[in-house]
């Protein structure tokens, strides 16, 4: 309530911040599944059965060797995977040639 002859305080607008943390979590937790659940630096490539985790870097695999880190699960084989990067290289139209369409980075 406002008291008479006083203007009620003005509201701002929440949404724009709401829609900026959406996207910084969005963008955060796509990082995040792509990282080894162990070192937080290196890019998944080991799928542990057989409880199917993609969870691990090469180098945290030769480190964790009983149980997975995501459910405990006993580790019976580690498969090697490679998962090519999703970031393409953007070359301007005008001037893309043969060797610029098959590019990535």
């Amino acid at each position: 309530m406002s008291s008479p002859g006083v203007a009620p305080a003005p509201q701002v607008a929440s949404a724009p911040r709401s829609v900026k943390c959406e996207r910084a979590a969005a963008t955060a937790i796509e990082f995040l599944a792509t990282q080894c659940v162990v070192c937080l630096h290196r890019p998944l490539d080991v799928v542990l059965e057989p409880c199917g985790h993609l969870c691990l870097c090469r180098g945290c695999s030769d480190r964790i060797k009983e149980r997975c880190p995501i459910c405990r699960k006993p580790i019976v084989r580690k498969q090697f995977v490679y998962i090519p990067s999703a970031r393409r290289v953007i070359v301007p139209a005008s001037e893309q040639t043969g060797a610029h369409l098959a590019q990535t980075l």
